[in-house]
């Protein structure tokens, strides 16, 4: 079995007005370094898109989102959003989301391996869906820290990069939501929200790693 982390990014569902966020925004308060924003970057009224190495800052009218480009469980994404929103103006936020994604690549046919895992006989629904050529995943949720859990299992089929090869597996995808509350600070609640981001990683990981 080998497992990647393939998405990790932080969703704020809000009012941050874009033009506010230029390049200018990310230098003066030392975020990234002028050589880190790469040319591909796009600043507007309408639209901020700010483009390193090793993250993509989208803004635009109602939504941040904030992904890392190399997604690594020991990554400093919550810094990063933490130290962009420290400098920002306050701002009307409704939401935050943490969303996660690993996939599973198993030597094994997922047909029969979703089977194994979440097949049951007694479900209702599975009365329609038992034939050979049946899939099978799985969704649940749960709260965890300040957060709802929701995760869903699938089987799935990649290409290898550069090749025609495909690769069988098993997604796994997280997100960790959280209603924010009128009566708070939208910006203090979302930063206690990403002080959790890595305690959300390694439940991540040790559910992923149960499927050995």
């Amino acid at each position: 079995m080998e497992i990647a982390l393939t998405v990790r990014n932080v969703v704020i569902i809000g009012g941050m007005m874009p033009s506010k966020f230029d390049k200018y925004f990310f230098l003066k308060n030392n975020i990234f370094n002028e050589g880190d924003i790469l040319e591909t970057s796009q600043f507007s009224n309408e639209f901020s898109l700010t483009i390193t190495p090793n993250y993509s800052v989208q803004i635009a009218a109602g939504q941040f989102i904030l992904t890392e480009l190399k997604p690594d469980a020991e990554g400093d994404i919550e810094n990063v959003a933490r130290r962009i929103l420290e400098c920002s103006d306050d701002f009307e936020a409704t939401g935050v989301g943490v969303n996660i994604q690993w996939f599973n690549f198993t030597r094994e046919n997922t047909r029969e391996l979703s089977k194994k895992y979440f097949f049951n006989s007694n479900l209702l629904i599975n009365k329609f869906f038992d034939g050979a050529d049946t899939s099978y995943g799985y969704y649940i949720s749960k709260n965890f820290g300040k957060a709802r859990l929701k995760l869903d299992i699938k089987p799935a089929k990649v290409v290898k990069v550069g090749t025609t090869v495909e690769d069988e597996i098993l997604t796994f995808t997280f997100n960790f939501h959280v209603d924010l509350l009128k009566e708070q600070k939208s910006k203090a609640q979302i930063i206690e929200v990403l002080q959790e981001i890595e305690d959300y990683t390694l439940e991540t990981k040790k559910i992923v790693d149960a499927f050995d």
